[in-house]
């Protein structure tokens, strides 16, 4: 009973029969009582009680053996803590001068699992090394360790390797690297490598059919991810949710939401409840293509079921409200997303300032960004560049001086397009605010930022072309071939405001394309 306790990782049970049991135990089976309480603690993960377990073996004289070490490193291991495993395994290897297949191959694994393939592929070298010859287990643990973090090269080389030794790959070391590089947006690479599978007698299963599916979803190749479906029914392989979840997602991003939401019914039909992964399909789907009121209704039907949507799915709803100019839904909409107890991040935070900047609405973008960092939230230059875009498009280049200001002060370095912005509005104002142009050029300066045609071409038209060019000695930097040729324009009194009109509303869809961008991610 005590085994069985700890076949299951049930610590507390096989501590509560290791105290029935201990007291009747001969010395020489100690160890194996202790060992199977560390067997608990294994199978648990839990590192500080099998750590405690090991300390009391050595201050009571129970004779500590290589399967003592072995479920030290499987509880570190199973924790996630490479480290402590390493170092179990380290003295493991000191105490009795190996390990078994069993204890490395488990170190393996946790530096996969860890992202640490190279660590994988050290431990892997001390197997090698040993009597016992490296099965398609131990290889298929370092091919995936290396496709986990998207080494795509490193794991088709390890994959000939194992090849080259005459060990066999199986279906979880081809469907490793057909993973990596699906999750790389390289479907056509992936399909090959499902080719090579077939070749090789190995039959794919559920999951690797599914792998191609997503591969397609994600390049939003809807399509060709409706062929796979086919090939997989026609390969005797049953579409679970995951499958049914691609394809909805697949749609979405073509643009298809009344598709998108039609793969619902043959996931009904099989008796597969929707998962909230699908149903959060269908509310991106219509969400990003600006259908706001589907979208709202799926939402809602999510919160009736008692699903919990993710913040990628609230943000696109607030996002395509906002880009509707209903900035009070969206608003409404980022409350209901705190109330559901889902923290908006700084990508819902920016969809507001930006929409409100869009609105010509400075003050509500400058209390948006205030919320940010009251909520903790690190505004970034996006955040900021937004704001002072709305100042500026307000016409008050004092207001976007001010907080190229607070920009600065909060670490964040303004680039190129937040300086044109506030240097934009010193021109559209009557006066014209030629002095804080200047002096927002030459701070721009000396932050290292170099301008490009478009601020030059402003600032000879602020400024005129002989201060510019005054101003171009003074800072010693190179004019442009656009900027030259505009200053010879403006000699010749041919340049006018327009291109300053032009580049606020280039600036403007600048800001919002990088905004709805991140908020798609």
């Amino acid at each position: 009973r005590l085994n069985e306790r700890a076949e299951v990782g049930d610590v507390a049970g096989a501590k509560e029969m290791f105290a029935k049991l201990i007291g009747e135990t001969s010395p020489q089976h100690r160890t194996v009582v202790f060992n199977t309480v560390l067997k608990a603690c294994a199978n648990a993960g839990a590192v500080e009680e099998a750590d405690a377990w090991h300390g009391r073996m050595a201050s009571e004289g129970v004779r500590i053996n290589e399967k003592t070490f072995g479920k030290l490193v499987e509880a570190a291991a199973k924790r996630g803590d490479v480290a402590q495993a390493q170092a179990w395994l380290s003295e493991l290897i000191s105490e009795f001068g190996s390990a078994s297949d069993v204890v490395l191959i488990t170190m393996i694994d946790a530096c996969a699992s860890a992202g640490e393939p190279d660590e994988a592929a050290k431990w892997f070298s001390t197997l090698e090394d040993g009597t016992v010859r490296p099965d398609s287990v131990a290889f298929s643990s370092v091919v995936n360790a290396y496709a986990h973090v998207g080494r795509t090269r490193d794991a088709e080389l390890w994959f000939a390797k194992m090849c080259n030794s005459g060990v066999g790959p199986n279906v979880v070391s081809f469907s490793s690297i057909i993973s990596a590089f699906a999750r790389a947006e390289r479907p056509w690479e992936a399909v090959q490598w499902f080719g090579r599978m077939g070749a090789a007698a190995v039959a794919p299963n559920e999951a690797t059919y599914n792998t191609i599916i997503n591969a397609y979803s994600q390049a939003g190749e809807p399509d060709e991810a409706v062929k796979w479906l086919r090939a997989m029914r026609q390969a005797a392989c049953a579409p679970n949710a995951v499958t049914y979840g691609s394809l909805i997602h697949a749609f979405g991003r073509g643009g298809r939401p009344e598709e998108a939401e039609g793969w619902l019914r043959p996931m009904e039909a099989a008796n597969i409840e929707p998962s909230s992964i699908a149903l959060e399909g269908v509310v991106n789907a219509y969400a990003q293509c600006g259908r706001v009121d589907p979208a709202v209704a799926w939402l809602r039907r999510m919160e009736a079921l008692c699903m919990s949507p993710s913040s990628v799915t609230y943000n696109t709803v607030v996002h395509a409200n906002a880009k509707q100019g209903n900035l009070d839904d969206a608003a409404a909409w980022l409350a209901k997303m705190e109330h559901a107890r889902i923290r908006p991040n700084d990508i819902s935070y920016n969809i507001m300032v930006n929409a409100c900047a869009r609105a010509g609405r400075h003050k509500d973008a400058a209390s948006w960004l205030r919320n940010m960092a009251d909520r903790e939230l690190k505004p970034d230059v996006i955040s900021y560049s937004s704001v002072v875009n709305a100042c500026a498009k307000a016409g008050r280049p004092e207001e976007a001086a001010e907080w190229l200001q607070h920009m600065t002060e909060a670490g964040i370095r303004p680039n190129v397009v937040s300086y044109t912005s506030a240097i934009s509005a010193c021109g559209s104002t009557t006066p014209v605010k030629d002095g804080l142009a200047e002096q927002l050029f030459c701070q721009m300066v000396a932050a290292g930022l170099s301008p490009d045609p478009m601020l030059e071409r402003l600032l000879v038209r602020i400024l005129g072309p002989e201060r510019f060019e005054g101003l171009r000695s003074r800072l010693n930097f190179q004019t442009t071939s656009a900027a030259a040729k505009n200053n010879s324009l403006e000699k010749r009194g041919l340049g006018n405001r327009a291109g300053m009109r032009d580049w606020d509303a280039s600036s403007n869809r600048h800001l919002v394309l990088r905004t709805a961008r991140l908020s798609e991610k």
